[in-house]
């Protein structure tokens, strides 16, 4: 027998020892079962076995030094088991390796020297354990290496892995390596010779503190995607070989590959400068990231040579556009699917040419870029808008009616404008909004009747404007998650549909000129969290039934005329009633009136 396998055969208890007699066999595999690996040592005396998986097989103890008689083992899987202690030694005899994959066991201690005896090795992963250590300057000798796993450790100091030129993934993150990848601290530079593995498709070195700058070799990478660095922090310090970020322009112009490029992310850095012109140069690029760093000056734009970009996330920097000419440029990218721009002082008129971008626009970002002027008429024209933020600008005006024909439309911002006059009704054409947020503008009038037809909503905040009325069809939304009607001029009673909002999880109506008694029906709330009804003229008894609402965190009813009756037995109340004090609510309150 050549071949013996269980995989996923429900096997409990004890491996047989009845298996180790088998001396012509090959392959074994016994992974996913429930074995307890009190008899594991018989596996190691068939020096005939090249594959053997013992993956999520059950197994605790330790990896027995008798691994080592396997000398032909070229696959050997024994991940997702509970094995604790050291790698044996022994391991690294097994010059024949080709996998190693004893990653999210208990191991501990250092990853040995030996390793670099591996010659034949293409994948070695160890992520999710406990080692610690240097990695040793060995594993530069594996020079047949492709996948590299060496997350979720505690390994430390710098990477010697400049010399492998096959290695087409790594991964190293949640350690404390000097050198590379997520979740790390690095203090080291990145080293130019990282750039000549021309193989690499991609190199996470995101969530990391960079001491250093990006090699001018960055040239050299030849596959689809330079390296994801999001949440570094690169500093300008130069070194040999490498350079300043101020001449960030170097890596495009000197870069006569660049047209290979088709992702660019260079996000959470400390990057100055002027993003250079020369970037467009990267013909094939569909994504780029630049975002939050400390980028200056105009958007160039030449970003409107990149006609194959689907993705332009620039947030967060010092970024200008003269005469907002950057969305006349983008308007040639016809495959833009997300945009954003936010946290920019762009500081100019929402141009009518914003309505020219691409239809396949999905998601726009532009907040709080210092963008005034009416919203463009035009913009129905992006039709395929599902997420649009206009938040925290000065736009003016009114909505336009043109809104109304974005029917793919789910998410709608634009809280903290200057926008006036009532919201249009024809809002309720669209059937896709789950969110909409108008809060801090100025407009008045009443919530249109049709609100209860747009049973998608979830979260409405439409606060801290000059709205009258609440209308009945808004009670009707039975799947609405989160509502803030606060600080308005809403008149009127609620009424006992109050109760129908069956999943409701906040609800703040403080603020407003209500009147009349608090429904009995808010007892129907099960999964209310936080309620206030603050700073109105509701009057009354508290419902007894919001006393016992079992999930209620706080309730706010102060600066009302409530009472609580004497005959009402106080402990009936999950929140606190005697801490209404000088108009303040304080936890959960209410004041309390004796009759």
């Amino acid at each position: 027998m050549k071949k013996l396998g269980f995989l996923y055969s429900n096997l409990k208890g004890n491996i047989p020892t009845g298996i180790g007699t088998l001396q012509s066999l090959k392959l074994l595999s016994l992974g996913f079962n429930k074995l307890n690996g009190s008899n594991v040592l018989s596996i190691f005396n068939i020096s005939t076995l090249e594959i053997l998986d013992l993956r999520n097989a059950g197994l605790t103890g330790t990896i027995p030094n008798e691994i080592g008689h396997l000398h032909n083992l070229k696959k050997f899987g024994i991940e997702q088991n509970a094995l604790a202690d050291s790698i044996p030694l022994t391991i690294f005899n097994i010059s024949s390796l080709q996998v190693l994959s004893i990653w999210d066991n208990k191991l501990e201690g250092p990853l040995p020297r030996e390793v670099g005896n591996l010659t034949m090795l293409n994948l070695l992963d160890l992520g999710i354990n406990n080692l610690t250590g240097m990695i040793p300057d060995e594993i530069g000798n594996l020079q047949e290496l492709l996948d590299l796993q060496l997350d979720s450790n505690n390994f430390s100091g710098s990477i010697p892995i400049s010399n492998i030129s096959t290695l087409a993934s790594i991964s190293l993150t949640d350690n404390h390596i000097s050198g590379y990848l997520d979740y790390n601290n690095f203090t080291a530079s990145i080293p130019s010779t990282l750039w000549n593995l021309k193989d690499i498709l991609k190199k996470n070195l995101s969530s990391n503190f960079f001491n250093g700058s990006l090699a001018l070799e960055v040239g050299n990478l030849q596959a689809a995607m330079l390296p994801d660095l999001s949440w570094d922090q690169i500093s300008e310090r130069p070194g040999n070989g490498f350079c300043k970020f101020s001449s960030f322009a170097n890596k495009f112009s000197n870069y006569d590959k660049s047209e290979n490029l088709k992702v660019l992310h260079l996000g959470d850095n400390n990057i100055g400068g002027v993003i250079p012109s020369s970037i467009s140069n990267s013909s094939n690029l569909k994504e780029l990231r630049l975002y939050d760093n400390k980028f200056s000056g105009p958007i160039p734009n030449s970003l409107g040579n990149l006609r194959q970009l689907k993705l332009l996330k620039l947030f967060n920097n010092c970024l200008s556009s003269l005469d907002s000419s950057i969305f006349t440029s983008l308007a040639n990218c016809r495959s833009l699917i997300h945009i954003d721009f936010s946290y920019n002082p762009l500081n100019g008129v929402l141009p009518d040419s914003i309505c020219n971008l691409s239809t396949s626009l999905e998601l726009f970002y532009l907040q709080h870029s210092e963008m005034r002027g009416n919203i463009p008429l035009g913009i129905e024209n992006l039709s395929n808008l599902n997420t649009l933020f206009l938040l925290e600008n000065n736009l003016n005006g009114s909505l336009p009616r043109t809104f109304c024909n974005l029917l793919n439309l789910q998410v709608l911002v634009l809280h903290q404008n200057r926008l006036i006059r009532p919201l249009p009704y024809c809002l309720c054409q669209l059937l896709e909004l789950g969110w909409i947020d108008f809060s801090y503008n100025q407009l008045s009038g009443p919530i249109p009747n049709c609100i209860g037809s747009v049973t998608s909503l979830r979260n409405i905040y439409l606060n801290s404007n000059r709205l009258t009325d609440i209308p009945m069809s808004l009670w009707s939304l039975k799947d609405l998650l989160d509502f803030d009607l606060s600080n308005n001029s809403l008149v009127g009673s609620l009424p006992l549909d109050f109760g129908n909002l069956n999943a409701i999880t906040a609800i703040d109506l403080s603020r407003n000129c209500l009147s009349g008694s608090i429904p009995t029906t808010v007892g129907d709330l099960l999964e209310l969290l936080h309620l206030s009804l603050a700073y109105n003229e509701l009057q009354g008894s508290i419902p007894e039934s919001l006393g016992k609402m079992i999930s209620l965190e706080s309730a706010n009813l102060s600066n009302n005329i409530l009472s609580v009756k004497e005959k009402q037995n106080a402990s009936d109340y999950t929140f606190a009633i005697d801490s209404f004090i000088d108009g303040t609510c304080l936890n959960h309150c209410v004041h309390v009136e004796e009759t």
